[in-house]
């Protein structure tokens, strides 16, 4: 009796280690590889090609699963603080020497601390020409620095394959705005209504970009870019 119950154990054992094994082989021949439950996936966007910065739908939800939080808010907006759907599509990409030498105004500009001046070696500029649609979306209240209404394009994250990224320079700034209040990256846009805005981004090194990031890391939103160098120094 006793020999049977053992040997009956050792079947039901050899069994479940048959089923784990079999279930294990079947994951990694399916997947290919062992991909961590944490991994964030890259979405990888052509130039010329529309976004949709969807803040709290299918692009929330894919930062939240790409987040390694243990916790996070309810109300988490890996966009920027609004509600609601806006579209981005990036259409031009060039590389100047200076602002001046991309057309932008001196007194537009704002310069970072690390170059009080544009005269220092080892700095280019990059040029962004983008279009947003606002499909549904509306700016929180307070969602800016000064307390105005409005967009902020942090949307736009950072150039990828470059050394420094910093915005110095935003065609869209609201009309009631200020540098030295932080407006300089606010924009105002109604639902239905589409505009194309210029943005100069500050560059460290000769580097080229490779792709622009959308939004926070956790989205896992990228935009391969096409650069036209322009720079004389090169």
């Amino acid at each position: 009796m006793g020999n049977r119950f053992g040997e009956r154990l050792r079947l039901v054992a050899f069994a479940a280690m048959v089923i784990v094994v079999g279930f294990a082989a079947s994951v990694i021949s399916y997947t290919g590889e062992v991909v961590p439950a944490q991994s964030s996936p890259l979405e990888v966007y052509p130039i010329g090609e529309w976004v949709d910065l969807d803040n709290q739908g299918v692009m929330a939800d894919m930062a939240k699963r790409n987040t390694d939080r243990s916790s996070i808010e309810p109300d988490y907006r890996p966009l920027g603080e609004w509600d609601g759907t806006l579209r981005l599509r990036i259409d031009e990409v060039a590389l100047f020497d200076s602002p001046g030498a991309a057309g932008i105004p001196a007194d537009g500009i704002q310069l970072p601390s690390y170059l009080p001046t544009w005269k220092q070696d080892g700095y280019s500029l990059c040029l962004l020409t983008y279009t947003v649609e606002n499909v549904d979306a509306s700016p929180l209240p307070g969602s800016t620095k000064s307390g105005k209404d409005g967009f902020c394009n942090s949307f736009i994250a950072s150039l990828e394959g470059i050394e420094s990224f910093d915005q110095i320079y935003f065609d869209g700034m609201i009309e009631d705005g200020s540098l030295e209040d932080g407006d300089g990256n606010v924009f105002r846009l109604e639902p239905g209504e589409t505009r194309t805005f210029h943005s100069g981004i500050v560059m460290a090194g000769d580097g080229v970009p490779s792709a622009l990031r959308i939004g926070d890391p956790n989205c896992g939103i990228r935009v391969a870019l096409e650069c036209e160098d322009k720079r004389s120094h090169l």
